[in-house]
């Protein structure tokens, strides 16, 4: 995993993590040879009253890699299904994403340069 990765997945541990929400970090649909597909972080609500919604995040931290993801936009969809939203999380905005390619039930999260997330979509 690498530090750009790491870092991410602390600040959205930071701001989703609360005594009635867990955070999972790089979660699998299944377990063994049978699992499908993966996010690289979950965060649900713990409790009925609060609806219960899971949030799956996507982190990319390349261009390469977000190149990559769009070629096959539907690998993420094991997950993606059970979740009430689903968030690409990116470092540096303007070098890995264009605005108009984050698809449209996809929400954007992205690290400004006061190394804070801000949600843009």
């Amino acid at each position: 995993m690498s530090k750009k990765t790491q870092e991410l997945l602390e600040l959205l541990r930071k701001q989703w993590l609360s005594p009635d929400r867990a955070f999972i970090i790089e979660f699998m649909g299944g377990t063994g040879w049978s699992r499908q597909g993966r996010a690289d972080a979950i965060a649900m609500d713990l409790w009925p009253s609060k609806g219960l919604e899971l949030v799956g995040f996507e982190i990319k931290t390349s261009r390469q890699d977000w190149l990559k993801e769009l070629k096959n936009p539907a690998k993420c969809e094991p997950i993606k299904q059970f979740c009430d939203r689903w968030y690409l999380v990116v470092s540096e905005d303007y070098h890995i994403v264009r605005r108009e390619e984050v698809p449209d039930d996809w929400g954007f999260i992205y690290k400004n340069y006061m190394n804070k997330l801000e949600t843009k979509k």
